[in-house]
Order: structure tokens, then C-alpha cells, then sequence
């Protein structure tokens, strides 16, 4: 599977906005999918799919997440287990990697 780094950027937001850190906060990956592919509403009240994903993508991305040390959380790639996946809070890294994503350098030196 390609990585995707606009869904791992959307993982990063989803968590930095709804991410907590503790245990009773923990977001679940299908939370996650719910805000993904129902989108926001539109300029004449209309719903934008922003972007759709499988729960396999998710699941992988969110992994990916985890594993790179951008998130606290535990995600499984086994799908007889992926309800028990979940994502606490952004790490430091985490942060530092979204602000990068946001920011990118060839934009700052910009006049």
C-alpha cells in the first residue's frame, strides 16, 4: 500500500483537535472515519465529501502514525482486533511534523 500523506495529515489534525492524552479521551479509528468521508457542510448548506478511505487504509495510515512516534495510541492491522485500535494525543514529534505540514519551507522564504 502507497503512503498517503494527505490522510496522514488528516490523522494528524483529527487528533491534535479531538485528542486528549488520556485514557478515557482515546478516539477510535471508526470516530476518525466518520469525520473523513462525511465532510463538512458546504457555502449553500450542501455536504463535501472531503476524502474517502477504507477502514485497511485507515487502519495502515493511523499505524503508520503511531509507529513514525507522531501519536500515542495502539493500532492493530489485524482486522479481527481493529475495534481495540485507538489514538490518544499527538507526541511532540507529532506536533513538530503537523507544524512542518502546515508550513512547509518553501513557502516561508516567500516574499
Amino acid at each position: 500500500m502507497k503512503r498517503d500523506m494527505g490522510l496522514i495529515r488528516h490523522i494528524l489534525e483529527f487528533v491534535e483537535e479531538h485528542g486528549d492524552g488520556t485514557t478515557e479521551g482515546n478516539l477510535s479509528l471508526s470516530e476518525f472515519e466518520v469525520d473523513v468521508t462525511l465532510g463538512n457542510i458546504g457555502p449553500d448548506n450542501e455536504t463535501v465529501t472531503i476524502e474517502t478511505y477504507t477502514l485497511p487504509v485507515i487502519h495502515y495510515h493511523a499505524w503508520l502514525c503511531v509507529d513514525a512516534g507522531f501519536v500515542k495510541g495502539s493500532v492493530s492491522l489485524d482486522p479481527r482486533i481493529w475495534a481495540s485500535s485507538y489514538l490518544a494525543a499527538l507526541t511532540w514529534k507529532g506536533h513538530e511534523y503537523l507544524h512542518k505540514l502546515r508550513n512547509p519551507p518553501f513557502l516561508a522564504n516567500r516574499d
